[in-house]
């Protein structure tokens, strides 16, 4: 667990090992996804290759069946051929003429079937009465005591089916002197017995020889691709008749399973993929033995550059790594310490700005930063600070509530003594508007002394304009306990006075309302005085929606581009920055029909705000 924690905290720090995890995290799968598809592509190429090769055995083993094939149908057409049984009946080749003419006949028509097919090295008929050998190749010659030979045996008793003689230089069939033209270890040899007309007791053989190089020259074929293989073709009991290699081992050959598929054989020379294909005709089988390095020569290759491709893929991520730490991670962690160092008031922290690129600029910038900081803090800050506490005082040592109070009431009590009772009820409203405006203090009113203020203001104002226009109250009672900003109206219905009803020929009406919608408290100023004309109003709107909630310091300490609209921006300027961006005003108006802003301010907000002051 302390291990893991260690990680963990070594993870969440090193913005170096969270740029290696994630390069290893993205390279890892890549890497593990490039082994398992060339773990199975060399699956797959072991299935395809023996698959291939099996095909390819298959289709040469099917020609050297179908060559037997026709030798054998050829054998049998030879032997029951009427026309040269009975050229064969005669005793001796010394016999009358007759049986000397007929002999010439055999050996004419066994030399025409030999030039027909090229497949035979040549064909042989063994005459029993005579002992004579009419061959295609070598003409007649004399074979005695042949009742002794083995393969005249084996034909025999095979009746009248065929057989094969396989010689090899350790077989003898008879003297080697008498038999070797026909039977030698360079050829393979169909027997077959002919069709007797007269004696079933002396039996003659019919004898198609086929050269071992023939079938060589097919199955070597299978070889061609891959020069290190070898291929056998054998019999039906596993005697070699043909092969690529002289040398290869019969014994090793028939130590493998005697089964047509795939066996992996391991040898001196490393691992082999020995082949076997089966003959249902003829028994024989094709045997091919390749070396897995010379099959997967290839795929080796692309499997040893697959690995390199990923080891160097994962030192490639390393070094990566490292160069975006060097040349991203280091710069930032500088420019953190260089923040956290203006953070804890060390305005003289200055940071290396020879880079050319962004994080260059971005030091540069901080420098600047910083001495743009230290020069407002220890020059025009101060000032101001200094500045503003010297008016404060000069402010609170003029506008003393008592001293206005007193001057008021000296006003009051002379406009009395002159019979002044104009000037007398203004002086009391106002002064009752100045002890309501100062409120003690506090920022926060309630809806009922917003009402209580306005009407002292209305009062005032009413009696300057001897009664010009009247003044409508409605006001929800559930709304006279909730606290919103002081003098939030004031400037409203100021606005409403002295452009709207003060140019209005004729008395106007003043409605001041205020209810709950929803969630939003919603205040309203209306007059039915001259209205704004629409491009004017258009302009009054545009300026009001570009004050947003990051410009209401900006507008609140440096006022508004028009002085005419200095009232309303202060309004919108400090329900944005006391309500938020959930609060909104809206402005409506048609010439010679009046004009009415309406405030909506969340209800949440205000009561959050009265807590909080």
């Amino acid at each position: 667990m302390r291990l893991l924690y260690a990680i963990r905290d070594a993870y969440r720090k090193s913005t170096q090992l969270r740029l290696t995890s994630y390069f290893m995290a993205i390279l890892i799968p890549l890497v593990a996804v490039s082994l398992y598809a060339n773990v199975q592509s060399q699956r797959i190429l072991n299935e395809q290759v023996g698959e291939r090769t099996l095909a390819a055995l298959r289709s040469t083993m099917a020609h050297i069946d179908l060559t037997l094939q026709n030798i054998e149908e050829l054998s049998v057409l030879t032997a029951t051929d009427y026309n040269m049984n009975q050229q064969l009946r005669h005793q001796d080749v010394d016999s009358p003429a007759e049986a000397t003419i007929d002999f010439q006949k055999v050996l004419f028509s066994l030399t025409n079937m030999n030039s027909v097919n090229t497949m035979l090295t040549q064909i042989s008929i063994y005459h029993a009465r005579s002992g004579l050998i009419f061959s295609s190749r070598y003409g007649v010659r004399r074979l005695e005591e042949y009742r002794n030979e083995a393969w005249y045996a084996r034909t025999v008793e095979a009746g009248g089916d065929s057989v094969w003689m396989i010689p090899d230089r350790n077989t003898y069939v008879g003297g080697e002197r008498e038999v070797d033209p026909i039977f030698n270890e360079d050829s393979v040899t169909l027997l077959r017995l002919m069709d007797q007309l007269d004696s079933p007791v002396r039996q003659n053989i019919l004898m198609m020889t086929i050269g071992k190089e023939k079938f060589l020259n097919v199955i070597e074929n299978l070889t061609a691709s891959t020069p290190s293989s070898r291929v056998l073709l054998l019999d039906r009991y596993d005697n070699r008749i043909v092969g690529s290699d002289r040398d290869e081992s019969i014994a090793e050959i028939r130590a493998t399973e005697n089964r047509e598929g795939v066996m992996i054989k391991t040898g001196d020379d490393g691992d082999s993929l020995s082949m076997r294909v089966r003959s249902k005709t003829s028994g024989w089988s094709l045997v091919l033995v390749q070396p897995e390095k010379a099959i997967y020569a290839k795929s080796n290759k692309v499997r040893e550059f697959t690995y390199l491709i990923a080891i160097v893929s994962v030192l490639l991520a390393l070094l990566i790594s490292w160069g975006v730490y060097r040349g991203i991670a280091a710069p930032l962690l500088k420019l953190a310490y260089g923040i956290k160092q203006i953070r804890l008031g060390n305005l003289n922290a200055r940071l290396s700005a020879n880079r050319p690129d962004e994080f260059g600029f971005l030091n540069r910038s901080f420098n600047e930063m910083a001495e743009e900081q230290q020069h407002l803090i220890e020059n025009i800050y101060k000032q101001q600070l200094y500045t503003a506490k010297t008016d404060l005082k000069f402010l609170q040592s003029q506008i003393n509530p008592h001293f206005l109070y007193n001057t008021l009431d000296s006003i009051y009590w002379t406009a009395k003594n002159y019979d002044a009772e104009e000037i007398s009820e203004m002086v009391v409203h106002l002064s009752h508007f100045f002890r309501l405006s100062l409120g003690e203090g506090r920022d926060i009113f309630t809806v009922e002394e917003t009402i209580e203020h306005l009407q002292y203001y209305l009062q005032v104002q009413q009696i300057r304009y001897t009664n010009h226009f009247s003044v409508k109250f409605d006001v929800d009672p559930e709304t006279l306990q909730i606290p919103i900003l002081k003098l939030l109206l004031q400037p409203l219905v100021e606005n409403a006075i002295l452009h709207g009803l003060e140019k209005k020929p004729e008395g106007g009406e003043l409605y001041v309302g205020a209810r709950i919608e929803g969630a939003y408290l919603r205040l309203e100023v209306r007059d039915d005085g001259v209205g704004i004309d629409p491009e004017r109003l258009s302009f009054i709107n545009g300026k009001l929606n570009k004050i947003t909630y990051k410009d209401v310091l900006r507008v609140t300490n440096a006022g508004s581009e028009s002085v005419d609209l200095y009232g309303l921006s202060n309004v919108k300027a400090r329900v944005m920055l006391f309500y938020g961006e959930d609060a909104r005003i809206r402005i409506e108006s048609q010439e010679a029909a009046g004009t009415a802003v309406t405030i909506w301010i969340p209800l949440e907000k205000m009561h959050a705000l009265a807590a909080g002051m």
